[in-house]
């Protein structure tokens, strides 16, 4: 049996959702994997661990996630081969991928974008990045984000190299 974990989310701090949006988060760092996590759930989300590819292929079947958040570096199953199974599953063509990794050469985020991933983070990042990019795939605006905007927030996110994926290219995608 895979092993994953599930954290149920705090209350949103501002609006009433039907339903709290599923974040997946397969990542084998568990110090990376737990911070995810944890702000993830603070940020009011559902949220489901996988420590691997396989746990994040089974995690992603059994919950159908809106969002995984895929590093692609894994033990087992490589993070490209879970957002091609991903992608092929019927109940989650919807769901964003959000890769965050190490491996950043221009190659790796094209073959990232040709699979179907959605945006890619460069670690080192924080966890604030992730919540703000997961916000964003999923048309949400963050509070992180707008105390920045705002000017009010003074931490840093020089460590963050966040591009996401193209429009233009995802409309190819689809037909459009």
């Amino acid at each position: 049996m895979p092993s994953a974990t599930e954290l149920p989310p705090n209350e949103p701090s501002s609006g009433v959702r039907a339903r709290a949006a599923r974040i997946l988060v397969v990542e084998d760092e568990a110090d990376c994997r737990e911070l995810f996590a944890e702000e993830l759930r603070r940020a009011g989300f559902v949220v489901y661990k996988a420590a691997d590819g396989n746990a994040g292929i089974a995690m992603t079947r059994e919950h159908e996630p809106d969002v995984i958040v895929l590093d692609l570096m894994l033990p087992d199953v490589n993070g490209i081969t879970v957002a091609q199974v991903a992608r092929d599953l019927k109940g989650i063509r919807g769901a964003r991928i959000l890769v965050v990794s190490a491996l950043t050469s221009a190659g790796m985020r094209r073959t990232a974008e040709a699979v179907g991933c959605h945006a890619f983070i460069a670690k080192p990042t924080t966890a604030a990045a992730v919540v703000d990019e997961v916000h964003r795939l999923l048309g949400w605006r963050s509070g992180h984000q707008a105390a920045q905007e705002e000017g009010t927030d003074g931490s840093s996110s020089s460590t963050i190299a966040a591009v996401g994926i193209s429009e233009s290219a995802s409309r190819q995608r689809r037909g459009k």
